[in-house]
């Protein structure tokens, strides 16, 4: 029988409480849960992420993992479109030259120019884009609201069937 969450994972879930509307990785979450340590190990990374997973249960967030060799996971909120598409463009990032998280926040947060194909993100995040759509729909499935989920998946299907002519 549980006797509730962890120290580690009650940390993880006021990171996730007051960062709503970003993203977190394992590397925040290990720094903020084992403070004194000067190196993350590999039994900090596995005991942040089985945490996390509880925690992404607990408070409605999901994680992707990054796509490039040895990729972690980054833990976001699916009813943020900021987060959301904070997530999305790290893991789609591995063509990103490498660009720091805080960089993208800056583009993300329009403190930075976007680079070439970032534009197409942040189209994605203004009301009737593709991920605000995703994440109107998130919102919809969530609420029970299956008329407005409908409204909004027929609504992403046709930019789909737009974009690519069928």
């Amino acid at each position: 029988m549980s006797r509730g969450p962890g120290r580690v994972q009650q940390v993880i879930e006021k990171m996730m409480d007051e960062r709503q509307d970003d993203m977190l990785l394992v590397a925040d979450m290990v720094a903020a849960c084992y403070p004194g340590s000067n190196r993350a190990e590999k039994k900090h990374r596995v005991s942040v992420a089985r945490a996390a997973w509880s925690a992404c249960r607990r408070k409605g967030w999901t994680y992707r993992h990054i796509q490039t060799p040895g990729g972690m996971n980054v833990y976001y909120n699916p009813g943020s479109v900021r987060s959301y598409v904070l997530a999305k463009f790290l893991r789609a990032d591995f063509n990103n030259q490498h660009i720091a998280d805080g960089e993208l926040r800056a583009i993300v947060d329009g403190r930075s120019p976007p680079r070439h194909w970032h534009q197409t993100y942040l189209d994605g995040m203004q009301p009737g884009g593709a991920f605000w759509l995703h994440v109107e729909i998130w919102k919809a499935d969530l609420d029970g609201r299956t008329e407005d989920a409908a409204m909004h998946r027929e609504a992403l299907d046709g930019r789909i069937r737009e974009e690519f002519g069928q």
